[in-house]
């Protein structure tokens, strides 16, 4: 399928978002994955590559460049030159909650998540 929409349309690669925005951790419900762009490339044993390309609410988003067998020179041509214009790379920051502009915890969430237990776990049912 790749090779044939390539071929029919004259193009060097293919361009998607690589998946939906990344999500915060979840403790309680787990992740929020809603499936990626990559599986019809990786399946095929393509060539892709994902860069940067923004944010979301304070949360990454990637796109992907994927092409035919042995097209890793134009995808690496291709993906060096989107980031090369967009600058969408941002350092990556630790934040308590999104949207927070602090990159330290804060003391009650040090004290409830860093604490050691006192004493060894009971177990039961043995």
């Amino acid at each position: 399928g790749i090779d044939a929409i390539l071929e029919l349309h004259d193009l060097d690669a293919l361009v998607a978002p690589t998946g939906s925005p990344a999500w915060s951790t979840d403790l309680i419900n787990g992740d929020h994955f809603l499936g990626a762009s990559s599986s019809p490339a990786a399946i095929a044993g393509y060539p892709l590559i994902n860069v940067p390309a923004g944010h979301a609410f304070g949360l990454p988003l990637g796109i992907t460049f994927m092409g035919t067998a042995w097209s890793e020179p134009t995808l690496i041509g291709l993906a060096s030159g989107f980031e090369a214009v967009t600058q969408a790379r941002q350092k990556p920051t630790f934040r308590e909650t999104v949207g927070s502009t602090t990159n330290e915890v804060s003391p009650v969430v040090a004290s409830s998540v860093l604490r050691r237990p006192t004493r060894a776990p009971v177990v039961t049912g043995l």
